[in-house]
């Protein structure tokens, strides 16, 4: 029987983030250390903004903001990747850790066009 590591393959394929302004900067800087691209938004960023500068430099759009996961103003299956952070007791270790737990299951193809909810432990998927 032979064993599949779905994690060195996607940690060996970089992917393009968009991280919007509420979003943990040392989180930002691990995936940057990791080899990913990741383009910070400018503060005072409108939702709309950020969505459609996403939208057009098919990036992978990482967030704290709950108005991401509305969607009927923001439409999945329209973006390269929605990720909503819902993470309780928010320190580096567990962003860190829930974020290499998810990159480990799903890679870009797989978030492409869905919504994902994170939580500590789950992983709401949405089409």
């Amino acid at each position: 029987m032979q064993l599949r590591w779905p994690k060195l393959v996607i940690w060996l394929r970089p992917m393009q983030f968009l991280s919007d302004e509420n979003f943990r900067l040392d989180v930002v800087e691990y995936l940057e250390n990791q080899g990913h691209d990741v383009k910070k938004v400018s503060r005072r960023s409108s939702d709309s903004n950020v969505a459609s500068l996403a939208k057009k430099e098919k990036r992978i759009l990482l967030t704290n903001d709950s108005d991401f996961a509305n969607t009927l103003r923001f439409k999945p299956k329209d973006y390269y990747g929605i990720l909503v952070f819902r993470i309780h007791s928010p320190r580096f270790h567990k962003f860190k850790e829930t974020l290499e737990e998810f990159l480990a299951i799903y890679g870009s193809s797989l978030i492409k066009g869905k919504l994902f909810i994170i939580d500590g432990s789950t992983f709401l998927e949405i089409e």
